[in-house]
């Protein structure tokens, strides 16, 4: 049973090649017990975990050096303009951090900037994001986009994900917080969305024992680090309502 578990919780999430199952559950070759399948799922999905863990410690090696933004767009039917939810994981430690906003919109996305750089409780390297017209720009040099530029001149590095195949960043990327709730306009909606995101938030950060940091929570994980090791809580929700 406990070979089954490391087969779904490493081998399916991390995106692994399938062959070892498909040689070990072939029909034509006999003598393949169930001790020996889940003994080869086990180890195959015990290897591609390593090699993850291993590449996030060489582009991540210490907190603040990567961070990832998701853009979940959330549709207000009943709105011109959409909402949008920003989200922010830190590579190192996995710490997660997002804040909602009404309308989507370049003010967004550099109000969202300034509350990274004011919550995170450490100094950001390079922020990386996807290409969706909040962050890039197809009409002119990537360089003069206002979202770069406002980085830039806080001393930030924005870089964008073009490789949407890379197993480890589209990995780390299922921890963001997606939510089933649309935010039709009503005040009882957008309470509900805003208590799930509290939730959800204060759980992966404090309580979520991640295959990616050796079943650490992302706030142990952060205290592995001497200027951290004082750190109890981490709670980005203290104003994650932006303008």
């Amino acid at each position: 049973m406990r070979m089954q578990f490391l087969w779904h919780g490493i081998g399916l999430d991390m995106g692994m090649d399938n062959k070892p199952v498909t040689a070990a559950r072939n029909e034509e070759m006999p003598g393949v017990t169930d001790d020996r399948l889940w003994m080869t799922l086990s180890n195959a999905g015990y290897a591609t975990l390593k090699q993850m863990q291993n590449n996030i410690r060489k582009i991540a090696p210490r907190p603040g050096v990567l961070v990832l933004i998701h853009t979940q767009e959330i549709p207000r039917p009943h709105s011109t303009f959409d909402s949008v939810l920003l989200s922010a994981m830190d590579a190192c430690t996995h710490l997660q951090l997002a804040r909602f906003y009404f309308v989507s919109s370049l003010a967004a996305t550099i109000d969202f900037l300034e509350f990274l750089v004011k919550t995170f409780p450490f100094p950001i390297a390079e922020l990386r994001t996807d290409q969706s017209q909040l962050f890039s720009s197809n009409s002119a040099r990537q360089t003069e986009h206002r979202f770069t530029l406002a980085a830039h001149r806080i001393g930030i590095r924005h870089s964008i994900r073009d490789l949407p195949g890379d197993d480890m960043e589209s990995h780390l990327r299922r921890y963001f917080f997606e939510s089933g709730i649309h935010t039709p306009g009503t005040q009882e909606d957008d309470e509900a969305f805003m208590a799930q995101l509290q939730r959800f938030l204060f759980f992966h950060n404090h309580h979520r024992s991640l295959l990616t940091l050796d079943g650490k929570t992302p706030i142990e994980m952060l205290r592995d680090f001497d200027a951290y090791r004082d750190v109890r809580i981490f709670d980005p929700m203290q104003d994650a309502r932006g303008r």
